[in-house]
């Protein structure tokens, strides 16, 4: 199990190894995010688009507050049923952290590769500046 697509279709993306508990108000309709890339957890914000997911719409029976699943492997969505815990659930999560801090990593690497490169065009051109003044100097 992990984040994308699997022979079963679209796996969900693990917003969070935990779920979340929001205050439900009753005969308000919610659209809980399925494929955990929304920026507003739990709910959708239509960041599901191409992914072959789509929110699950649901009616609060109450005004209350219930637990929502982050990892959206629950099966009794919106709901969290404790899938959070689940070895398989745990090995995702993880492995999304890791390929997250892999990207973050080659990130930082690129930059520093660039700040290297703009030390050294700077170095160049500060020694052109004074070749530059040095030749001017020098002319009789």
């Amino acid at each position: 199990m992990a984040s994308g697509s699997s022979a079963a279709g679209p796996v969900p993306f693990i917003a969070d190894n935990k779920p979340m508990k929001v205050q439900l108000e009753a005969g308000k309709t919610y659209y809980w995010c399925q494929c955990g890339r929304s920026q507003n957890q739990p709910f959708c914000d239509g960041s599901h688009k191409g992914t072959g997911l789509k929110p699950k719409k649901f009616v609060a029976d109450k005004t209350e507050s219930k637990w929502l699943c982050m990892c959206k492997f629950t099966e009794n969505a919106p709901f969290c049923d404790g899938s959070h815990r689940k070895p398989d659930v745990l090995t995702a999560y993880n492995r999304q952290l890791l390929q997250a801090n892999s990207q973050y990593c080659d990130q930082i690497h690129r930059l520093e590769e660039d700040q290297k490169k703009y030390k050294i065009a700077c170095l160049v051109l500060s020694v052109a500046a004074a070749a530059l003044a040095l030749k001017g100097k020098l002319r009789l």
